[in-house]
């Protein structure tokens, strides 16, 4: 507190943000306020999560990358 006028002191610096988790993509901490997307039981920063969509579907949901050939599925 300034002693000259009893004024409280003010803060130059913002507060740090509060850390409320951390990716499980990049494992950099979420804070409170970050845009997050939630899938299958966990969180990513929804910038992450957009950039890597593929991969987590290869990866969790049994997705297939090949090349097509007559007689997969295609009755044409």
């Amino acid at each position: 507190m300034s002693e000259l006028y009893s004024v409280p002191d003010r803060q130059l610096e913002p507060p740090e943000p509060e850390e409320c988790g951390h990716c499980s993509c990049c494992t950099d901490p979420i804070y409170v306020g970050d845009e997050i997307v939630e899938y299958d039981g966990d969180v990513y920063h929804e910038d992450c999560f957009l950039d890597n969509a593929a991969a987590i579907l290869f990866d969790r949901c049994g997705a297939m990358h090949k090349v097509a050939e007559i007689g997969d599925w295609y009755d044409g």
